[in-house]
């Protein structure tokens, strides 16, 4: 059976353990997006405090429209970058809510395409955390092959939310991705692993990834 990069990254014993243990934790923050936590902890001896940005979990959804060979790019602006930026659906997980249902209402209410919660395919295992150092979001990532023609249904946007959307060729995906004008680090790794896909070598078996880290760990230690 072939593994996903998860998989062979979690049986692969390839670096000296750290050994950690949580002190304690107090939140200095609330807004009503996120809280700032601050936490202590024992990391092999040394007490390490950091102030980390506590999220609510998001989807980013990759949609590729069979039929046309065209995928769903988004526009909007970004208050973290302070500008119109590109990127794929995404969204906000509701408490208690499935991330694969989240997946579909996010997808639906940005861009009206309608699609079966049972087509979500999940891309990475344990999701994507974009920056580890201080926030502990989690994106959860799919993509859906939407065959037989595209459904559609109206747009709900919340307040104060201005996206534009349309169906674009991969090619423009990977050009925007390369130029530097896609930026949101999640939408590049979906974007990254479609690209693996569409070569025809995803997933990346275990064997492959260890063989390359092993080899990576030996050039280190002949230098």
């Amino acid at each position: 059976m072939t593994a996903s990069i998860n998989d062979s990254m979690q049986t692969a014993d390839v670096l000296p353990s750290v050994r950690t243990q949580m002190m304690g934790r107090e939140t200095v923050w609330s807004g009503p997006a996120f809280e700032v936590e601050h936490r202590a902890a024992a990391v092999d001896g040394k007490i390490v405090g950091r102030d980390v940005v506590k999220h609510a979990p998001v989807v980013c959804i990759l949609a590729h429209d069979v039929q046309t060979d065209k995928y769903m790019l988004e526009r909007e602006y970004r208050a973290g970058a302070d500008s119109v930026c590109y990127g794929l659906p995404a969204g906000f997980i509701d408490d208690g809510e499935d991330a694969a249902v989240a997946a579909v209402r996010e997808l639906h209410e940005e861009t009206g395409v309608i699609v079966d919660v049972s087509a979500m395919e999940p891309v990475f295992k344990n999701g994507l955390m974009s920056s580890q150092g201080f926030t502990d979001e989690t994106a959860w990532c799919y993509r859906v092959d939407i065959r037989g023609g595209v459904k559609m249904g109206d747009v709900s946007f919340d307040g104060d939310e201005v996206v534009r959307s349309g169906w674009v060729p991969f090619r423009t995906l990977d050009q925007l991705l390369s130029r530097g004008d896609l930026t949101s680090a999640v939408s590049a790794a979906l974007i990254l692993s479609e690209k693996i896909r569409r070569a025809g070598v995803w997933p990346v078996t275990v064997t492959t990834v260890a063989d390359e880290i092993t080899a990576h760990a030996d050039d280190q230690t002949s230098d």
